[in-house]
């Protein structure tokens, strides 16, 4: 099991709880503020290469890690899940730790109001909040070594078919992917919300959307997913389908957390992610932003779609252009990873 403790930048929070659960700080009583520290100095530098580093391994068998999520806690659980059960890994095997939940924010925002009344190895900002916060992390720390052990991971997996079997169900153009084929090269199109240029992209890669002259946007209304994903499903790997070539096609959206999870799933993957990211949010125009927006955000659907349909008709070349350069990529590619484009 991976157990995955996990804050805006990884470090501080994050990282002293997984040190807290590893026995390199103690559980019982607070740290000495130097201790910490030299923790911090010593531990994965988080952010510099991947924003999922391991930390060690507990007495269970357990890899420790810590993940730099920003504020995309959601997104990036359900997209590293969704990784995960992609490439035959069970997500009940992934426990999601948040060592930084808005409980700990008023200590910690009262522990900084205070800090010239702290004593002086409090002064770095960061060791004064996670200072305040050590009691929390620490119980913290203590749960998840009781969920980490075998006994829990049934209960994890019910509660994750319920999360997922709800949502799924509340969303109709939710589509699954069958059972991956090992050592399959898999697209990933992937934007901020994956409702729009992913899906157009992906729609022309299978065929299911014209490769050269732009559709009617009636056409763009009969894709299943275009401008209509459930906002909380964003991270969750879509299927689209398998390409001519026996490629299966996916759409994902990243929210703001792109540059985190990108460098995430190679670490998570290892070598079994033989996988193509295709970054289809640069063909982004301001009017298919706006048209999100006030479709997806605001709920104001029949302008919003309207918007998004039109620009992307008018810069519909552009799409086509993407999907033949990621095409002419697959035909080159041997299955060894390739994070972007």
């Amino acid at each position: 099991m991976r157990v995955i403790y996990h804050s805006y930048s990884g470090r501080h929070f994050a990282l002293t709880a997984a040190a807290i659960h590893l026995g390199w700080l103690p559980a019982r009583h607070r740290a000495d503020p130097t201790q910490v520290k030299a923790m911090w100095a010593r531990g994965p530098k988080v952010g510099s290469g991947g924003a999922l580093a391991s930390v060690g391994h507990d007495d269970g068998g357990n890899e420790v890690m810590v993940l730099a999520r920003r504020w995309y806690q959601g997104v990036a659980e359900r997209a590293l899940r969704g990784m995960a059960e992609i490439h035959g890994i069970d997500p009940a095997d992934l426990l999601f730790v948040n060592a930084c939940p808005q409980s700990v924010w008023p200590r910690s925002l009262a522990a900084l109001a205070g800090a010239p009344l702290s004593p002086p190895a409090w002064g770095d900002p960061w060791i004064t909040s996670v200072m305040a916060a050590y009691p929390f992390l620490a119980a913290l720390a203590q749960e998840t070594q009781r969920l980490a052990r075998g006994s829990a991971k049934a209960a994890r997996r019910r509660l994750l078919a319920a999360t997922t079997g709800k949502l799924s169900a509340q969303n109709p153009g939710h589509h699954e992917s069958k059972e991956g084929r090992s050592g399959e090269v898999r697209v990933f199109y992937h934007c901020y919300g994956s409702a729009h240029t992913s899906v157009v992209s992906a729609a022309i890669h299978l065929g299911l959307l014209p490769n050269g002259r732009p559709p009617r946007s009636d056409r763009l209304a009969d894709i299943g997913l275009f401008d209509r994903v459930d906002t909380r499903l964003v991270g969750t790997p879509l299927f689209m389908g398998v390409d001519d070539e026996g490629h299966e096609v996916y759409v994902l959206g990243l929210a703001g957390a792109k540059g985190e999870l990108l460098p995430a799933f190679t670490t998570l993957l290892g070598r079994h992610g033989g996988d193509i990211f295709v970054d289809s949010l640069v063909l982004a125009t301001p009017a298919m932003k706006m048209g999100g927006l006030l479709s997806r955000r605001l709920g104001l659907i029949t302008v919003g779609r309207s918007m998004v349909s039109l620009a992307v008709i008018q810069h519909y070349g552009a799409f086509c252009d993407l999907v033949a350069n990621t095409r002419q990529k697959l035909r080159g590619l041997v299955g060894q990873p390739n994070i972007g484009q």
